[in-house]
């Protein structure tokens, strides 16, 4: 089970109350409150390691203000806002956290409170590595003092029986054991169930020898100084190290990395390490250290330096165009100063946005001028109502010809520019102000740049190469489409990226390969520098990059997995961190596979099997030892006549051999991973295995396949009982729907109808049996017997129940208003009954058809080349196909729209649209079947489509709920669109599961509605994984916390057929029903969900709104600035009722402002209040008269520009306040008529932001505004 994101449990509010307004006023005291239980009390705060702490402060006075957070007195780097996150907490976070808070008449700051943090078991593994046949003892290590119990060990993601104790030892190793461990105890002081990260035990076939992949460099140092060498190795894991000076062991010396320190000239020598494994051992090269002197002084080039930095100032542009031109003056006059090729190689990146190349191929992009900062970048492209265009134009291979012609010379003369600091001591102190860090006063803040930082950004710069070389497969045009489509698309995913643009992903200029590849290992050897670098710097050394003791596992685990990476470019490898995979990847670069060749297609939730066959992902990695099935056979029910295909993938050493049986017997010739069954019969039926085998050993997989159908549901207008479908009717392989009736046909052949019957379209004729296909028309239906004989009744006026003399060789048949149309064997069409349109008349020469579809009053064929061809009534253009319309793989026809399904998935529609038929839903992808009505007329018409997943979209008219899809509705394989009315049918049918919201310490419960022959099993799963014991149709969840929040899905199986629901999402907020803890909205406002469910009312409470209420929650926003402010409750599902306070205590609040129906819709509510900046707001949201449900709370601020100053550079500077997330652009005017864009920024979350305008310098007047983009 994956580890969720951490919540953010603890909110800590520091107010101060009163900071100076003016000169002539000094600052007063602080009150302090918190959020975590005590109501406004100070104490200790204790969290769990991973979980998240908000620090805000909320203060009046004067703007502008700054903000310095400081943890045990000491002022933490970069701080420096009105809000500080701890977004993961480790144990070094622990300590006393405070704010100063400062304007220009003082300052105030507030007192300690003091964060504790209690550490997560962690996984520890005896012996280091284990082989297949030896065994593993797993220990949980927890901290002192919790009292841990009910202990249970997990793998992969299930409990193991039995493992309730801290150790765990798991004997007869298997490759199928090896995988992710996980333990789960209480801490008993806390009293919070807690989880160990994710362990990987790694079970090897074989233990592979150490192989040097990063050998180590020749260093030049200082007397006095420093120099690291480091090794990068790859083969079984753990290793160890042993450096070497002269071929002589270095006491103490036993890490990746060897740190020398003070040197002297009896350092200047070789060095070398022999680093051991499981296998055995290697040495490394030798690299030599040499000790040289520190370089002369250049007084000029010094002055250069100077001077470049004192323009240094990269947020505004003519400056840095002028310091990047003044550092490169000072390293051409002396190549090795150090600090001159530090701040060089940075100017010449930050300075390329500002090359004329750039800058004109931006304006060509019709990217906005405004905001091209490389360290604030806000620049956005011109964009329709659906994404990204193309500018006109712009030739396509202009990306990577600039790429490479601008952006590249830049890359490879940083590179060089570092390169030449040879110096390991190197020290460059940066400030705030030259790097464009933040907004601190003056910019004195500063951060020490090292050998460590620059080794990781060479490793960046490496990347971009890369990239860049990548590139030049790529073509502006179609990466535009790619991202208007990315853009508009709401089911993104990597499959379908990489099938629908390849060209993202793979290398058509085999040139560039070569180059890319020495990009990659240049990177992969700058990293392992630059960690070993980070690792040996004194304890307590901070850094621009830093890397704590906590994080090591974690980055030993990353760079192993790049050296596999770069090992495998010269041979096969096995990974490091999946001892069953064996990687290749020079394969990528020899310009024989791509990353297109590794993904495979998918039907549902699951790979095609057939996609799968190169399971080794086009030769880059295969897997080592026994088979392991990856995707296994399910139950499988078809009907009679049907083609069943039973898959499984799998992955071991190949060849693999593959071996079906039924009930027990060998089936010739079934030796591939597919095994098709067409025109099922009888005699099909039964258990079927596969057996997957190689040298190593073999695995199996069991299901049966059955024959029969599936259950019926229907929704929508139910005027003449269409929706009542009968209690009894089971084991449907097929369904039909005319605009008022329905028809079923069941397995046995036989028919079954209901709902409208005035025209006798209900009627089956007595005995009809042996019918493979039904059809329904407005108020008529057709059957097509097995022996190819039609059956017609019902409605006779245009005569479309008399079947044509002859007819024969019908493989397919249609209904439309009042007319018939079929498909025969040889490709062509014949159709009857009305034709006052020309529905009947057939094109001249039509032929290789596939498919047909009738509408009302017109009538469309799809060609087996996937064009398509329609006739007949055309009054809304619904035979008028879209201009280059191919690639068609299903067709359907309504009252008056037509629609089509394209092989990739997507839905084309034409014709009417007056209730939106035709407007297919955004990002809608993945659907593999599609209907639409033919009867009632245009103004009840609607669309429907059956996507992969086995779920339902439906749009267009919804006056009688025909595309009010039931909730959850999951498990359907066929749809049929009636006049106003929707049928589905599955081999079962799963409705009811919907998400939820709860808050933490509540509970919640899923459950799910199977409609078929059952009895039903169920597996209830989170995010993936099976829950153990979740095995009922419910699921309950009881204390929730923060980590229960996610995804959950359910599998049922009737053990014919197995479907898995769709998934459900659950949201744990954090406690707010109590006054004293309410939940806090951030300063910008924004969205924010809960549910007052178990919430109570407190002794005192004020009546909200006038009316009783009983299940409060609270929330509280302070205002970043004087503004008027809207509060909604639009989307809760209850009647609500809303107030708005101030106050400190719970029985003497002022209300300022309080709404019931105020909204308009859905009994929801709606205030505005007046807001002063640095008031704190209580804002309360209960249910009239007690009713309770999902909390959807909207703040919304409105905009605000205050405290006006002038810097002492002359410039003008203003805060501007407003809605959190939204784009405000600045505007400035001389005269009131007419307004410039000045800026466009994005207001963070906090709610406000400065604006410095750069072009007011020494203006005597200037107006502005601020408008929402």
């Amino acid at each position: 089970m994956k580890t969720p994101l951490p919540a953010l449990r603890l909110v800590l509010v520091l107010s101060l109350l009163a900071l100076a307004a003016d000169a002539a006023t000094p600052p007063s005291g602080l009150q302090v409150f918190r959020q975590s239980g005590v109501s406004f009390a100070q104490g200790p705060l204790t969290i769990l390691e991973r979980e998240s702490v908000l620090f805000t402060v909320s203060a009046s006075g004067d703007f502008p203000r700054t903000h310095q957070w400081r943890k045990d007195g000491q002022p933490i780097t970069g701080a420096t806002n009105g809000s500080f996150v701890i977004a993961t907490t480790k144990a070094t976070d622990a300590g006393a956290y405070s704010v100063v808070v400062a304007n220009a008449a003082g300052s105030a700051t507030s007192t300690d409170t003091a964060l504790s943090v209690t550490a997560l078991p962690v996984i520890r593994q005896s012996p280091a590595a284990v082989l297949v046949g030896g065994a593993v003892t797993l220990t949980a290590v927890v901290p002192a003092g919790v009292g841990p119990t009910g202990s249970q060990w997990f793998f992969k993601g299930q409990a193991i029986p039995g493992a309730t104790s801290l150790t765990y030892t798991r004997p007869s190793l298997r490759l199928a054991d090896d995988g992710s461990y996980s333990f789960q105890c209480t801490y008993t002081n806390l009293g919070r169930v807690v989880r160990a990260p994710r362990f990987h035990a790694k079970v090897y076939p074989a233990f592979t020898a150490p192989l040097v992949v990063t050998q180590p460099k020749a260093q030049t140092g200082r007397a006095g100084g420093s120099a690291v060498f480091t090794v990068g190795t790859s083969g079984t894991p753990p290793f160890s190290y042993q450096w070497l000076r002269n071929a002589a062991p270095i006491s103490g010396a036993t890490n990746f990395f060897l740190a020398l320190t003070n040197l002297q000239p009896a350092d200047a020598t070789t060095y070398s390490v022999t680093v051991t494994g499981f296998a055995g051992a290697t040495n490394s090269a030798t690299a030599a250290l040499t000790l040289g002197s520190a370089p002369a002084p250049n007084a000029t080039a010094d002055a250069l330096v100077g001077s470049g930095r004192a323009a240094l100032t990269l947020h505004s542009n003519p400056n840095l165009i002028s310091a990047a031109a003044t550092f490169g003056a000072a390293v051409g006059l002396d190549p090795a100063h150090e600090t001159g090729n530090f701040f060089q190689a940075v100017t010449r990146l930050a300075n390329l946005v500002n090359q004329p190349a750039t800058t004109n191929f931006l304006n060509r992009l019709l990217v906005s001028p405004t905001g091209r900062d490389p360290y604030h970048w806000q620049a956005t492209a011109t964009r329709d109502a659906d994404g990204l265009v193309a500018p006109a134009g712009v030739n396509t291979d202009e990306l990577p010809l600039h790429l490479r012609t601008n952006a590249l010379p830049e890359i490879l003369g940083a590179l060089t520019n570092f390169a030449r600091i040879g110096n390991p001591d190197f020290i460059a102190n940066v400030t705030e102000a030259e790097a464009g860090f933040g907004n601190v006063a003056g910019g004195a803040t500063s951060v020490n740049v090292d050998q460590g930082d620059l080794w990781m950004g060479r490793a960046l710069l490496h990347l971009g190469q890369y990239t860049i070389h990548h590139s030049s497969s790529w073509n502006l045009s179609s990466l535009l489409t790619t991202f208007r489509s990315l853009y508009t698309n709401d089911a993104i995913s990597l499959q379908r990226i990489l099938q629908d643009h390849p060209q993202l992903l793979t290398f058509s200029d085999l040139s560039q390969l070569a180059p890319a590849r020495a990009a990659i290992e240049a990177g992969i050897d700058a990293y392992v520098q630059g960690a070993g670098s980070l690792r040996s710097r004194p304890p307590g050394t901070r850094r621009l990059l830093n890397l704590d003791a906590e994080d090591y596992d974690g980055e030993e685990q990353f760079r192993q997995s790049l050296l596999d990476l770069k090992g495998s470019l010269n041979a096969v490898l096995t990974a490091n961190e999946q001892p069953q995979i064996s990687v290749n990847f020079a394969r990528m670069f020899d310009g024989s596979r791509s990353i297109r060749s590794l993904t495979p297609t998918f039907s549902g939730n699951e790979p095609d099997a057939e996609t799968l066959s190169d399971v080794t992902m086009g030769g880059l990695v295969s897997v080592v030892g026994q088979p392991y099935i990856v995707v296994p056979l399910h139950a499988t029910r078809v009907a009679q006549g049907a083609t069943a295909r039973l898959s499984v993938a799998a992955v071991g050493s190949g060849p693999l051999n593959y071996l079906w049986q039924k009930n027990g017997v060998t089936i010739p010739g079934a030796t591939n991973a597919t095994l098709v069954l067409p025109n099922v019969r009888t005699a099909d039926i039964g258990s079927y295995r596969v057996r997957v085998s190689n040298a190593e050993g073999n695995a199996t997989s069991v299901a049966k396949l059955s024959m029969g159908g599936g259950v019926v549901l229907a929704w929508g207008s139910n005027d003449q009982g269409q929706t009542n479908v009968p209690v009894s009717l089971s084991d449907v392989v097929a369904i039909a729907v005319g605009e008022s009736h329905n028809l079923a046909l069941k397995s046995d052949g036989t028919v079954v109808g209901w709902g409208a019957n005035y025209a006798g379209q209900i009627s089956i004729p007595f005995g009809l049996s042996g019918v493979i296909a039904v059809a329904a028309g407005r108020s008529h239906s057709l059957a097509l017997k097995s022996n190819g004989a039609l059956v017609a009744w019902g409605d006779n006026s245009y005569g479309q129940t008399v079947i044509p003399a002859g007819l024969s060789g019908v493989m397919a048949i249609g209904a439309g208003g009042s007319h018939n149309v079929v498909l025969k064997i040889d490709g062509t069409v014949a159709a009857w009954g009305d034709n006052s349109f020309g529905e009947t008349t057939i094109p001249v020469g039509l032929s290789g058809v596939s498919a047909i579809a009738a509408g009302y009053s017109h009538t469309v064929a799809l060609k087996s080349d996937g064009t398509v061809v329609a006739w007949g009534n055309n009054t809304y253009g619904q035979t008028s196909l879209p201009s280059g319309l191919s690639g068609v793989s299903a067709i359907a026809a309504g009252y008056s729209h037509t629609v089509a399904l394209k092989s990739d998935g997507t839905v084309l529609a034409w014709g009417y649209n007056g209730n939106g038929q035709t407007t297919i839903p955004v990002g809608l992808s993945g659907v593999v079947a599609i209907a639409a009505n033919a009867g009632a007329g245009p103004f009840t018409a609607h669309t429907v489509a059956l996507r992969n997943n086995g779920t339902v979209v439906a749009w267009g008219a919804n006056f009688s709920g025909q595309t009010s899809v039931p909730a959850g509705l999951s498990g359907v394989t066929a749809i049929a669109a009636g006049g106003s009315h929707t049928v589905v049918m599955g081999p079962i049918l799963l409705t009811g599961l919907n998400d939820a919201v709860a808050n933490t310490g509540g509970s919640v419960t899923f459950a799910v509605t199977p409609r078929g022959s059952g009895p039903f099993t169920y597996q209830w799963r989170f995010d993936g994984f099976p829950i153990p014991g979740a095995t009922s149709a419910t699921l309950t969840l009881a204390n929730l916390q923060p980590s229960a929040a996610g995804s959950y899905s359910v599998v049922v199986s009737d053990g014919t057929a197995t479907v898995v629901s769709a998934s459900a999402k659950l949201v744990v907020n954090s406690v707010q029903d109590a006054f004293a803890q309410p939940r806090v909205i951030p300063g910008g406002g924004g969205r924010l969900l809960g549910s007052t469910l178990g919430a109570t009312r407190e002794p005192g409470e004020p009546f909200h709104a006038g009316n009783v209420g009983g299940h409060s929650l609270w929330f509280a926003w302070t205002a970043p600035a004087s503004a008027t402010v809207t509060v909604d409750t639009i989307g809760s599902n209850f009647d609500t009722l809303l107030a708005v306070y101030t106050g400190t205590v719970l029985t003497n609040l002022t209300l300022l402002a309080a709404n019931d129906d105020g909204a308009g819709i859905n009994f929801n509510s709606r205030l505005t209040f007046a807001a002063t900046a640095g008031v704190t707001y209580l804002i309360a949201v209960d249910g009239y008269n007690a009713s309770s449900g999902g909390v959807v709370l909207n703040l919304t601020p409105g905009l605000s520009i205050v405290g006006l100053t002038r810097t002492s550079f002359g410039e003008l500077r203003f805060q501007t306040s407003g809605p959190g997330t939204s784009n405000v652009v600045i505007q400035g005017s001389l005269d009131l008529r007419i307004w410039t864009p000045l800026s466009t920024n994005p207001v963070p979350e906090g709610g406000f932001f400065q604006f410095a305008d750069p072009t007011s310098t020494n203006a005597l007047r200037r107006f502005y505004r601020a408008v929402v983009e």
